[in-house]
């Protein structure tokens, strides 16, 4: 009984280091993402997840958590899976940073959109997938 009760601590500390790397790690944590028509005051307005061809243009409105120095961050906006921009720009140490970007949406452009929150590496901190549907 002593030999598990040993074991049981050993993992314990084990996975305590392993969460701490990752804290360590993940200092840019995506707390907030939407799409919206409009930004007023900072905040996102008009905020959906279907749009119609109509518009013309929308935003991909993010609150960023950064307890590190200042770090890239890039929103890659896609359309049916292909990358139509992105956007690269620094986040501050911040507990709530709020950034947006802006994509113009042609009227032809109708179907699956999704933008992509990534660090600099590349890897993927987040993701809002929309849809834009025919004005009828």
């Amino acid at each position: 009984e002593k030999n598990i009760k040993v074991k049981n601590n050993e993992q314990k500390k084990v996975s305590q280091v392993t969460n701490e790397k990752q804290t360590f790690n993940n200092l840019v944590k995506l707390k907030e993402i939407k799409i919206c028509k409009n930004i007023k005051n900072r905040n996102p307005v008009g905020i959906g997840e279907v749009f119609l061809s109509s518009v013309d243009s929308l935003y991909c409105f993010t609150k960023i958590e950064n307890l590190g120095k200042k770090k890239e961050v890039r929103h890659v906006w896609y359309y049916e899976n292909q990358i139509m921009t992105q956007v690269r720009y620094n986040v501050k140490k911040s507990n709530v940073y709020r950034s947006w970007t802006k994509k113009t949406i042609s009227s032809f452009q109708i179907g699956n959109w999704r933008v992509e929150v990534q660090d600099r590496n590349g890897t993927i901190i987040g993701t809002k997938r929309f849809k834009i549907k025919k004005s009828s």
